[in-house]
């Protein structure tokens, strides 16, 4: 966690102007126990209108905050933080999609054991779980949440074009998070990575990559 830090240390100095900079050096921090340094990265997204970012990658970025001030074993001061954020929302399941290239758009998609697929035309499944609008440039994330799963395997896809017509190539990675009782003392996490690099004109539009599948007992 020491070298990420340092690493992300350097790329908030060379890119101060994108928030994914912050946020990504935030939850470096918070994977080292460093909560209160933390709070304070992440929140610099929120207090600095400059970062421009939407209100739904702000309320990705609450819920992270109120997830790492669960865990802390002090309490986290920052003097400016609006209490009204405050709000801890704890589920069994949550997914988070990102990349690694800008101006790419990826498209997150979980199918249920009622072979339900929840995406960005179809937001909610009939057993509550949900997802985040849709990201089309950038680096994400798009997540998906479930407060309370049914048993049985669950799918997880990344489904990925280029924006603005450009072609996603080998270079490309999906990172995917797979958080289970997130928000609760037992919380647990798996990091799966995958090369994309299937090219644009070789998929059709109905076609994506599987991530991985998971089972809920």
């Amino acid at each position: 966690y020491d070298y990420a830090i340092e690493v992300f240390q350097k790329v908030v100095s060379i890119r101060p102007f994108e928030a994914h900079s912050y946020r990504d050096l935030g939850l470096a921090l918070s994977a080292k126990k460093e909560y209160q340094k933390s709070i304070e990265t992440l929140y610099t997204i929120i207090r600095d209108s400059k970062l421009n970012v939407t209100a739904d990658f702000t309320s990705i970025l609450v819920g992270e905050m109120n997830n790492i001030m669960f865990h802390s074993d002090t309490s986290i001061l920052i003097p400016d933080f609006d209490p009204r954020l405050a709000k801890h929302q704890p589920v069994d399941i949550r997914i988070v999609l990102e990349w690694d290239a800008a101006n790419t758009d990826m498209d997150l998609w979980v199918t249920d054991p009622n072979g339900e697929k929840v995406y960005y035309g179809h937001q909610q499944s009939y057993q509550g779980g949900k997802i985040s609008r849709d990201f089309t440039g950038g680096y994400g994330p798009e997540v998906f949440w479930l407060k309370d799963p049914k048993a049985g395997e669950y799918e997880i896809r990344a489904h990925f074009y280029g924006d603005r017509q450009q072609i996603v190539t080998g270079p490309t990675t999906a990172h995917v998070r797979l958080i289970r009782h997130w928000g609760k003392p037992n919380q647990s996490e798996q990091i799966l990575r995958v090369k994309m690099a299937q090219e644009r004109e070789n998929q059709s539009n109905q076609e994506s990559v599987l991530i991985g599948t998971f089972t809920v007992q």
